[in-house]
């Protein structure tokens, strides 16, 4: 029996490999590809980057915008602060007990801050100025000054209304090099914004004012205490300098009312033009370059099944 013979026209295969997938040059696509696709499909591709375009536009045009009102600040330092603390150094444990110990600008600046980003502070915000139906505006009926839902876990609280408070509309920022504070409120009425950052400026001082004055007349009150437990001269003489400086402090307390924060430049009437979003122009910048990537890519994939058919024949 002879032999069969051999087919001389071997067919070429990928080689194996779990990690080396093989391309043949039919499966590459130039950028001459890309421009005959995009010239065979125009139409397509026309059709797609304007509804691209125009969905562009129609948010551009129908968003809400958004406006930021800017209060700048400088932290305030009390004047009797080095009295107290070289104070604190000569009456030992005592001035431990009455907190001398903590005194410092900087940790005090930082619970100021902190106060006044925190959710107690927005909650009583809120909640005093009854602002829930406007944070939620979507959610309120004004007509009947009802909440449109009708189940009472969908209905907003105070905790979040301060959640989106802190997140999305109040920010503290602090420059490093000068020290000064920036309240910044991000919202969409311009007016409301603005009323917001002085607001919470005024509060904030406010709260800080009245609580240090019941945390020094409650060091007041252990001062006399300690006064009348002791017949030492020198300890007596220190007590009476602490009570000296301590009421300094609330008469300093009860008379300045910027106690925490000076406002350097209070947030200014806003324009219609000073909104900060959305970016018209980019958007539609943007629109237009995915508008004809998405074009580009429908005209291609539409082309290569076309081009292959025309390599076979």
């Amino acid at each position: 029996m002879p032999k069969p013979t051999q087919s001389t026209n071997k067919q070429t295969s990928p080689p194996s490999g779990y990690f080396a997938p093989y391309y043949t040059d039919a499966d590459q696509i130039s950028i001459i590809d890309c421009v005959q696709a995009v010239t065979t499909y125009k139409k397509m591709f026309i059709i797609i980057a304007a509804l691209v375009l125009i969905i562009s536009v129609a948010i551009a045009i129908f968003m809400t915008p958004v406006y930021r009102a800017e209060a700048l600040l400088a932290p305030v330092k009390e004047d009797n602060q080095g009295t107290l603390s070289q104070l604190a150094n000569q009456f030992g444990g005592i001035g431990s007990l009455i907190g001398m110990d903590s005194l410092n600008t900087n940790s005090e600046m930082a619970e100021s801050i902190a106060i006044l980003t925190s959710r107690k502070f927005s909650e009583e915000f809120i909640d005093d100025d009854n602002l829930l139906p406007i944070l939620f505006h979507k959610k309120w009926n004004s007509k009947s000054s009802q909440w449109k839902t009708r189940s009472v876990d969908e209905i907003p609280t105070l905790r979040d209304g301060a959640r989106l408070f802190k997140e999305n509309i109040l920010s503290v920022t602090k420059d490093e090099e000068s020290g000064l504070l920036i309240l910044a409120i991000e919202w969409s009425d311009r007016d409301l914004a603005v009323e917001w950052a002085n607001l919470l400026v005024k509060r904030a001082n406010k709260q800080l004012r009245e609580r240090k004055i019941l945390e020094t007349e409650a060091s007041l009150n252990f001062l006399h205490k300690e006064l009348d437990k002791t017949n030492v001269v020198e300890i007596r003489q220190s007590i009476f300098r602490l009570i000296e400086s301590y009421t300094k402090a609330i008469m300093l307390a009860n008379v300045n009312i910027e106690y925490a924060f000076r406002i350097i430049d209070p947030a200014a009437p806003l324009e219609k033009e000073d909104k900060i979003r959305p970016k018209r122009a980019l958007i539609l910048i943007i629109g237009f370059l995915v508008g004809c990537l998405l074009g580009a890519l429908a005209a291609i994939l539409r082309y290569l099944p076309k081009r292959d058919i025309l390599e076979t024949i």
